[in-house]
């Protein structure tokens, strides 16, 4: 006979026990020892506690009446009407990086299909990954095709291991399940918000990489794909304006191209009729050649701003209060989440907290050698001595799509207005990463110069003093390996347009009221200009499917469809899902 089990939800106070008051409540035995349970939800309501309220957790449990069986819900019955159920006729399928979409787009096809893809990523595998990236941090030397950004796991690899996401999908019981499978821990699946931490990360990596290789998976490591072989059909025009992601462009085809294959860089050519383009959100380099080759995409909006660092001591003070030290390894460290709309500039816009880093680092994540870009990181535990978030203010595309004299390229004869227009927000991004550079390249220490990050003090930023070196403080301590270099207002400003810099005032000033002391006994770390792809690929929103290429399927946060771990990693998913559905 089945056991029956029930669903209970409750709230207890941060210091209670969870096991005893399970047994106590929930027990029909003297001993209180027989209730057998699964925590499905567990998650922090912290609010107030700055004012004296306590901190409680919300629980949600589902209590069996004898052994726990196993869970055996799984999304890929969700997908068991595919009809396609393989691809004995065809080329195995081509993965264009190996981050949280390519992973999974690779997962799915090897657990639901027994199909082995080719999954192809510019840089390193994980352990050689870690090393480069180690160097670049030391000493400056950075790889250009293995970083930060670019190898296996992805961009992922070097954060925060966030797998908190808004979209709403019955594939992300699959994806954490599977991560845990591949050695996360397990509380992955009932915390919210969950996260991994990046200590945790590249033994995960390793894991699902060794797992893929056995099942037949193709792995081309240290290659780039530098260029789609296409079937010319009658489809035409690589899209202009702003668009959304399902929208039309300027397509007047009857007739898509075809995509059936990829060109290397080591100079081979590898077939397939079914290519999905994962790559993450710095390769300005692949949105070159898909330009060339007419794929539609459009600029989109995305968001710039700074780094700025706290004490976690006094960060879990401010949320936290008098239960910081008292609840110390009872809570976790503090979170939080601001945001401002900056009614003063010219035209309204957002300004809010990004990627939030409690007890974490915050990093050089670049991958040009003329340009810094800082991104935060936390290890599992988050109990770094610092926790940083990135404050960032909206960019649109009226912002950088700006009037530009029509020119002919020479090479091909075509309009340059439309490929300017394009590319206009990656130059806009790169132009305030390169500021910064040449600020760190002329004022940084003979051994950092070109490395270290601009660095202010939030008092200096609000209080607009001309000062060159900081003064003693508790703040000459950072959390970034690769060092800062502490600039003047004018230095720091100057990265950023007047703009920005106006609404980070206007933004700091407000958020000071919402959560009293945050604007204080800070370090602002500039520039964080990653937020998001400044790019948009058009696809099919049911199919995934290129608007103007067959064939080709555009996922991720490169292409401008997702943000972040899970979203990403769904995007890959249903890719798959898509391709196998296709008659």
């Amino acid at each position: 006979m089945a056991n029956m089990t029930k669903i209970e939800s409750f709230t207890l106070n941060y210091d209670q026990d969870l096991d005893l008051f399970v047994q106590q409540k929930y027990s029909t035995d003297k001993n209180h020892s027989s209730i057998k349970y699964q925590i499905l939800s567990k998650s922090l309501d912290a609010r107030f506690a700055n004012r004296g309220r306590t901190p409680k957790y919300n629980y949600k449990i589902k209590i069996y009446d004898s052994e726990l069986d196993s869970d055996n819900d799984s999304a890929s019955e969700l997908d068991s009407n595919v009809k396609n159920p393989s691809l004995e006729n065809k080329n195995s399928p081509i993965i264009i990086g190996f981050g949280p979409a390519g992973i999974f787009a690779s997962l799915k096809l090897v657990d639901d299909y027994n199909i082995k893809p080719i999954i192809i990523e510019r840089g390193e595998q994980i352990s050689e990954r870690i090393r480069s990236v180690a160097k670049f941090w030391r000493s400056g030397l950075l790889n250009p095709e293995s970083n930060v950004c670019y190898g296996s796991g992805g961009a992922g690899l070097f954060s925060d291991g966030k797998l908190f996401t808004r979209i709403r999908s019955p594939h992300i019981s699959y994806i954490l399940k599977r991560l845990v499978d591949f050695g996360a821990p397990a509380e992955i699946l009932y915390n919210n918000p969950p996260h991994i931490g990046s200590n945790l990360m590249p033994k995960i990596i390793a894991n699902i990489c060794k797992y893929l290789e056995e099942k037949g998976a193709k792995f081309y490591f240290k290659t780039k794909v530098v260029n789609l072989i296409t079937e010319t059909g009658t489809g035409t025009g690589t899209g202009t304006g702003t668009g959304t992601e399902t929208g039309t462009g300027t397509e007047t085809a009857t007739e898509k191209n075809k995509v059936i294959g990829v060109e290397l860089s080591s100079g081979e050519s590898l077939y397939s009729d079914n290519v999905i383009l994962a790559t993450g959100h710095s390769a300005s380099d692949v949105y070159q050649f898909l330009i060339k080759k007419n794929v539609k995409m459009v600029a989109k909006d995305f968001a710039v701003g700074v780094r700025i660092e706290h004490k976690r001591e006094y960060i879990d003070q401010l949320q936290y209060g008098e239960f910081a030290s008292a609840a110390s390894g009872l809570l976790p460290s503090a979170n939080y989440r601001l945001s401002y709309t900056d009614v003063k500039s010219a035209k309204e816009r957002g300004v809010y907290s990004f990627c939030m880093c409690p007890g974490g680092y915050v990093v050089s994540s670049g991958t040009k050698s003329d340009g810094i870009v800082t991104n935060g990181m936390s290890n599992f535990r988050r109990r770094a001595h610092f926790s940083n978030a990135a404050i960032v203010v909206t960019i649109t595309t009226s912002d950088f799509l700006a009037k530009k004299k029509l020119e002919k390229n020479e090479k091909n004869g075509k309009d340059e207005k439309d490929i300017c227009n394009i590319l206009a927000g990656i130059k806009f991004q790169e132009e305030i990463e390169n500021r910064a550079y040449l600020i760190s390249k002329e004022y940084a220490a003979k051994n950092h110069k070109g490395q270290a990050i601009p660095a202010i003090t939030i008092e200096d930023f609000l209080k607009l003093k001309l000062k060159l070196k900081l003064k003693t403080s508790t703040l000459n301590l950072t959390s970034t390996p690769s060092g800062i270099v502490m600039v003047n207002r004018d230095l720091f400003t100057s990265i950023f347009p007047q703009f920005v810099v106006n609404s980070l005032v206007n933004a700091f000033e407000n958020f000071e009221k919402t959560l009293k002391g945050f604007s204080k006994n800070a370090l602002l770390l500039a520039p964080e200009t990653k937020t998001s792809s400044a790019i948009t690929i058009l696809r099919d929103k049911n199919t995934l499917e290129s608007l103007s290429h067959k064939g080709l399927y555009p996922v991720g946060e490169g292409a401008g469809h997702a943000g972040g771990i899970t979203s990403s990693a769904i995007d890959g998913v249903m890719a798959i899902v898509s391709i196998m559905n296709k008659t």
